[in-house]
């Protein structure tokens, strides 16, 4: 899988275990270490038609992995993968998304935004915060257009 050259160590390192275990090939590999948002078209194809109906054995796999090494060698999964995101902008890759479930995901997050602000490095718009934003906002929007209502 040569095209992971560029990737952080440790994404890449288990996307190749991934890989081995789950025998993908060299494209499926490099979706996972792809943040969601960086996919084209038929990427995204591949990765919900491909890889997401393995993605709860990947989990389980990876999970297995990280409980059988020590507990310094686990904090560096945890350094790496907050490296990782926060490299990206806050954005991760499919193999960061599963380390998040192992691991905790507001465990990471909280990780990943005390960097930015401590390198004072924003993120990018929106990332990390997913579906709660999102609820916030329709609850916001619903408020407002009851209130509307109630006042005509």
């Amino acid at each position: 899988m040569a095209a992971l050259q560029g990737v952080r160590e440790l994404s890449r390192d288990l996307s190749l275990l991934l890989a081995k275990k789950f025998n993908l090939n060299e494209e499926q590999g490099q979706i996972l270490v792809t943040p969601i948002r960086n996919l084209n078209r038929r990427q995204r194809k591949i990765l919900f038609e491909e890889l997401r109906p393995k993605q709860r054995d990947m989990r389980i796999y990876l999970e297995e992995q990280y409980y059988l090494q020590g507990e310094e060698q686990r904090q560096r999964w945890v350094d790496e993968t907050v490296t990782s995101i926060f490299n990206n902008g806050g954005e991760p890759n499919t193999v960061d998304a599963l380390m998040m479930e192992i691991v905790g995901r507001i465990e990471i997050l909280h990780r990943v935004k005390k960097r930015s602000i401590k390198t004072q490095q924003p993120l990018k718009a929106m990332s990390g915060s997913g579906s709660f934003t999102f609820f916030i906002t329709i609850v916001a929007v619903l408020t407002a257009v009851v209130l509307l209502i109630m006042n005509i």
